[in-house]
């Protein structure tokens, strides 16, 4: 007997639309040539900015359409990133932190922004981006007799990281169900809250993640022909992710997506490096 199925057709359509504006310049040059030193020097430098400019059909300026991707530890909210047209992509949603006269964020103290008397979702508002405004690049190369030196780093500007490590850290959370005192970190101590399940959502956890990253430098040497024309060894020592300058608390500021939650901290590698021809 022939068995007969329903199937019901979805449409799926494009309706989402972004604008990136920005400019990029890039510089290579020789700062020093002679029969003794040879020196190298590159940079670039690159602007960006992007603004979503439609999200619906409608085309509802106030349409908003969180991130189903943003999700975040600690809170039953779960998302903390949306996007709204005229604003950034990835825009973090947050609640506006309130701050006491010494300047610490007041516990469930919020902006009622929409002032309607009272604190709920209607509250919320897009702050900040996770992608960097200016990205500039440096790197060196320079020949001194024997001696060779290298260097490559990057600086990145305007990018902001939700600190999800910082904001599940709260005096609530030394102590466990078990009755035994928890890891925490530094943070708990700097708010003082007592319920990390509704401070999640506030704008004090979006940090400014600039930085500067020297990504490697190397030193080397290559020795005097000894003997034979066609005979030649180098030597080399080097480090990779020698370090980070930045303002941001967390563990590491250059995080894709900007959601400080699951992140493994990079390595700083040394490397020995033997290299002979003939």
């Amino acid at each position: 007997m022939p068995v007969l199925s329903n199937f019901s057709s979805v449409l799926l359509q494009n309706v989402g639309d972004m604008e990136n504006r920005g400019a990029e310049l890039n510089l290579t040059g020789v700062a020093i040539a002679s029969p003794d030193v040879n020196w190298q020097i590159g940079y670039n430098i690159s602007y960006n900015k992007n603004k979503v400019t439609r999200l619906n059909n409608s085309n509802d300026p106030n349409f908003i359409n969180t991130n189903p991707f943003s999700g975040i530890a600690g809170t039953t909210s779960g998302l903390i990133q949306a996007d709204k047209v005229g604003y950034p992509i990835n825009s973090f949603y947050v609640f506006q932190q309130i701050y006491d006269t010494n300047g610490k964020p007041i516990e469930n103290g919020y902006v009622d922004r929409n002032k309607d008397g009272q604190i709920n979702s209607a509250d919320l508002y897009l702050y900040k981006k996770p992608d960097p405004t200016v990205l500039m690049g440096i790197n060196s190369s320079l020949k001194y007799k024997k001696f060779d030196f290298n260097f490559s780093g990057r600086l990145s500007l305007g990018n902001y990281n939700y600190n999800n490590v910082a904001s599940g850290s709260t005096y609530r959370g030394l102590y466990s169900s078990l009755g035994y005192l928890a890891n925490q970190t530094k943070a708990a101590e700097d708010t003082k809250f007592t319920n990390a399940l509704q401070t999640n959502l506030s704008d004090y956890y979006i940090q400014n993640a600039s930085f500067f990253r020297m990504d490697y430098m190397n030193v080397g040497y290559t020795f005097p022909n000894y003997g034979s024309k066609n005979f030649k060894l180098h030597v080399s020592a080097g480090v990779q992710n020698v370090f980070v300058i930045t303002g941001y608390k967390g563990l590491d500021p250059e995080i894709s997506g900007g959601l400080d939650n699951n992140f493994f901290p990079r390595a700083r590698i040394y490397q020995l490096g033997l290299n002979c021809n003939f």
